[in-house]
């Protein structure tokens, strides 16, 4: 498959373009994807969305490995990047959090 531009461009571009074209059910099932990268806002959509991009491209150094998100919130990374890894591992001290995980 042909990159576009902007994911020759920007590698992060294709994880953002992922989570604005398509439904995501694990990401859509946090509060805090809901809240913020799938905002009504399109600037705080698009802040959050370019951060997480960011956050998984930097993590994927370590693809095929294990990933550990501690302080997971509602497990919005994790949901993103698991498919990185052979094995994802999130954990929070904060229940209400726990709650929101998929």
């Amino acid at each position: 498959m042909a990159k576009s531009r902007d994911e020759a461009s920007f590698p992060s571009a294709r994880i953002v373009n992922i989570m604005s074209s398509q439904s995501h059910p694990l990401l859509e099932s946090g509060h805090y994807a809901r809240k913020q990268i799938f905002s009504r806002n399109a600037i705080v959509a698009w802040s959050h969305r370019r951060r997480f991009a960011l956050a998984r491209e930097l993590a994927s150094a370590g693809a095929g490995g294990s990933l550990l998100d501690y302080g997971c919130g509602d497990g919005t990374f994790v949901a993103m990047a698991h498919d990185l890894f052979r094995e994802a591992v999130a954990a929070d001290i904060d229940l209400e959090q726990l709650r929101d995980c998929s």
